[in-house]
């Protein structure tokens, strides 16, 4: 009888033992599960986070010299392109902030822009911002300078067209003239021979006239164009149109007097 009393303490206490382990096992696994889950976030946001500082965009061209950096002649134009080496972005926005503001202009393609430098450019960035399609969101801007800052930097010559676009004749002869291919910053005045302009002779884009010579000799209408280069040279070109009354805006001829400078075209 004392033996199987024995017996059933003996069993008693491993029962217990036994749900007491059960037990801290249980709590343990319980304590250790938000680890593990936490371990698993950390673990998503490195990745997200990789990928991320992976994303790589840039402005490239023919007078980029640098990531970041372009070196440019005023008065010329260069063309550039957006990539991204996460994808193709369907929606790229371009952006010029050129110095003085308004000495570059942009025409915007898609993934590539043309930029066109003023006489007076001296420096500037070109920014683009592409989004949309298989790539991520990445913006970039490309720095963009002269040669020592624009102070030793030459300028193409002016090369003005005097354009007819309204002949008439008979009992109402006043014709409508032109002038195009003009750059910002360049001056010009007009002058005449048989032909007297109504309105102001200087930095008018356009002028009325009404020819009044003879016949045989018809009436000519000259402008010259002064361009300031960013180095301080001056460049003028004089631009002419001689009409013998054909009656139509086609018929006459345009071309240049020389001026003994450096833009005269000589043969």
């Amino acid at each position: 009888m004392k033996n199987l009393k024995n017996y059933f303490i003996l069993a008693l206490i491993a029962f217990t033992l036994s749900a007491v382990f059960i037990a801290c096992s249980s709590e343990n696994e319980q304590l250790q599960e938000p680890k593990s889950s936490s371990k698993v976030n950390s673990t998503k946001k490195l990745a997200q986070t990789k990928n991320i500082a992976q994303t790589i965009c840039d402005i490239t061209g023919t007078t980029v010299v640098s990531v970041g950096n372009a070196v440019v002649t005023a008065g010329s134009s260069a063309t550039y392109s957006y990539t991204n080496n996460t994808g193709t972005a369907t929606n790229i926005v371009w952006t010029i902030s050129p110095n003085p503001a308004g000495s570059a202009t942009i025409t915007a393609n898609g993934s590539t822009v043309t930029v066109t430098y003023l006489a007076n450019f001296i420096s500037g960035t070109l920014s683009a911002a592409g989004s949309g399609g298989t790539a991520q969101t990445c913006n970039t801007i490309l720095n963009i300078a002269t040669p020592s800052g624009g102070s030793s930097g030459d300028c193409a010559c002016p090369n003005p067209v005097i354009r007819c676009t309204l002949a008439v004749s008979g009992g109402h002869p006043y014709w409508r003239f032109e002038l195009d291919n003009l750059q910002s910053g360049d001056t010009f005045v007009w002058s005449h021979n048989h032909a007297p302009i109504f309105g102001s002779l200087t930095n008018n884009s356009y002028v009325i006239a009404n020819p009044e010579g003879p016949l045989n000799s018809g009436f000519t209408l000259y402008c010259e164009v002064t361009r300031r280069c960013t180095n301080g040279t001056i460049k003028k070109r004089k631009a002419f149109y001689t009409n013998y009354y054909g009656g139509t805006t086609t018929s006459g001829t345009q071309g240049f007097i020389n001026l003994g400078g450096s833009c005269d075209l000589l043969d």
